[in-house]
């Protein structure tokens, strides 16, 4: 049986997902597709568009089988924990037998290659990474510098007997899905999973792409935030059909008719987040931050934390906070989580035996699957919001996520607070 697992954000579910999960079912053959997802927050540092039930709908709408939640802590996570957390995710469950995601290129020779041995780490690799990162360098250029400098001339991919060229190498170490798909190998790789990695080359806009990049393009999910940030506010929060036609137009055109409708009825509530909503929450927080606090927050340096609270009085909100605080060494998404960390009160190190699988949903026609999965893994399988509170790691999340409600429903009135405990699993 080929089962196959995708890992993702769906922020919101676009075409290009629809065409992903599409292309998984004719390629492999799947009889089923779990999805691990990002919950109330994702990878950028940042809220996700909508809730995390509601996009689990649209991705169960739209064809997925199974959908899983990533911890809180993997999903706000540099490329390398998002990826490596997903993937032991899936790997746990015991019956993924393909890993799919996308990609620019489409070479996925050339991806497994490097992957395999960025995974292996090579001692000329490790010191010359290091040398160019004492130089001041932020992390993705001084890797891509360090691979340019060490990975082995001429080096052959061994599917298609052709060499991986300066070019190519640019290009995966470069466009962000390519750079993800890099990751899910290493990931793999360090896993000593049988899981096999399967690219498939994405369609349209890149995928942090604004309109004004692509125009002309299939839709990223960035464009359709664009779009919906563009004709919202604090003070104006609700989009309707009516009083935006053009901007509505364009997200059906994007977007599976199911995906469309569940945005549209959410959109109309004032139901939807972004980095403004963080704005108050950061600077109540600051206040009692120290140094000694904020080092307890993770991938924060101690540079950040001492800029941080030399700069704290200046923050006018987040989004400009993190631009007061940017470096050469430091990226902007670095940043960015770092501070999400901090308003969500994300400390400490990862509770690694403390494992499970969260479920946001499932299609009745694939009701076999939950079961088959809950027999197979070793993993607690939890299919009500309260269980989670068992567990450290659940109750990080479980925390995040009431503080994304709290912000939601002091906005859209129509909407009654939910406590995570109270949540349901999405059944289609």
């Amino acid at each position: 049986m080929t089962i196959a697992g995708i890992i993702a954000e769906y922020n919101p579910f676009h075409n290009g997902h629809l065409y992903q999960l599409n292309e998984v079912r004719r390629r492999l053959q799947a009889e089923y597709i779990i999805v691990a997802m990002s919950g109330d927050y994702v990878q950028r540092g940042a809220p996700a568009l909508l809730p995390k039930h509601i996009r689990a709908e649209m991705a169960l709408r739209a064809g997925a089988d199974l959908i899983l939640e990533l911890p809180v802590r993997v999903s706000t996570s540099s490329a390398e924990g998002f990826a490596l957390g997903g993937a032991e995710l899936l790997s746990s469950l015991g019956i993924i037998t393909h890993l799919c995601f996308g990609c620019e290129d489409g070479c996925e020779g050339a991806l497994q290659a490097l992957g395999n041995w960025l995974a292996e780490e090579p001692p000329s690799f490790r010191h010359r990474l290091r040398e160019l990162l004492k130089q001041g360098n932020s992390f993705p250029s001084a890797r891509m510098k360090a691979v340019l400098d060490t990975f082995p001339a001429g080096s052959v991919v061994q599917t298609d007997g052709e060499n991986i060229t300066e070019e190519q190498l640019i290009s995966l170490l470069s466009r962000p899905n390519n750079l993800l798909g890099l990751e899910y190998i290493k990931a793999l790789r360090r896993l000593d999973s049988d899981i096999k990695p399967v690219a498939i080359k994405r369609k349209g806009a890149q995928h942090h792409a604004s309109a004004c990049e692509e125009s002309g393009q299939a839709a990223s999910a960035g464009m359709l935030r664009e779009t919906v940030f563009n004709c919202v506010s604090q003070e104006n929060p609700c989009l309707s059909r009516q009083n935006h036609p053009d901007a509505m137009h364009f997200l059906k055109e994007n977007m599976p008719s199911s995906s469309y409708e569940i945005l549209c009825d959410q959109l109309a509530e004032g139901i939807w987040m972004n980095e403004k909503d963080l704005d108050l929450p950061l600077r109540l927080r600051l206040l009692s931050e120290n140094t000694e606090s904020l080092l307890q927050i993770p991938d924060l340096p101690e540079s950040l934390a001492r800029r941080i609270l030399r700069l704290k009085n200046e923050c006018s909100g987040f989004l400009p906070f993190v631009g007061l605080l940017k470096t050469k060494e430091l990226t902007w998404s670095r940043i960015q989580r770092a501070l999400l960390h901090v308003v969500i009160d994300l400390r400490g190190k990862d509770p690694e035996p403390d494992r499970f699988a969260r479920v946001l949903g499932f299609r009745k026609e694939s009701a076999l699957l939950l079961s088959m999965t809950d027999r197979q893994t070793e993993l607690p399988l939890i299919t009500r919001g309260r269980q989670s509170g068992r567990y450290a790691s659940g109750r990080e999340t479980a925390y995040a996520s009431n503080l994304y409600e709290t912000i939601l429903t002091s906005r859209a009135a129509s909407r009654k607070y939910r406590d995570e405990a109270q949540k349901q699993i999405v059944i289609v």
